[in-house]
């Protein structure tokens, strides 16, 4: 597997109008802050964001953005699995993920699996 060109992300990300964000398990503050940071990035894009997470430690209350994350209600047109290096790694997201009509998976780790459509 490779990496996708970053234009061909940024144009599926471009052609969506509801986007699910998610990372891993038993979130951290690398997952919580790169959800939330793009989640909101996206929001200011006019994109209509759900970040899918994990309740957290109360300590990552400080990261902005925390009204992002809620129940999904419907698939959305674009999954972003974020700091996420197997598609089994995002728990209860991975049926949204599955559901979605394009997915992405961006992440740092050299166990990553390539699992999205993009990657």
């Amino acid at each position: 597997m490779q990496n996708n060109t970053k234009q061909e992300i940024l144009e599926k990300i471009a052609q969506a109008k509801t986007i699910q964000i998610a990372g891993h398990t038993n979130p951290d503050g690398d997952a919580i802050g790169a959800c939330l940071a793009f989640g909101l990035a996206l929001e200011k894009a006019g994109k209509d964001v759900t970040v899918l997470l994990e309740h957290y430690a109360p300590k990552y209350d400080v990261i902005p953005g925390k009204h992002l994350v809620k129940e999904a209600v419907a698939k959305a047109d674009l999954f972003l699995a974020l700091d996420c290096g197997d598609e089994g790694r995002l728990g209860a997201a991975a049926d949204w993920f599955q559901q979605a009509d394009v997915t992405i998976n961006i992440d740092h780790h050299s166990s990553n699996t390539y699992y999205g459509q993009y990657n």
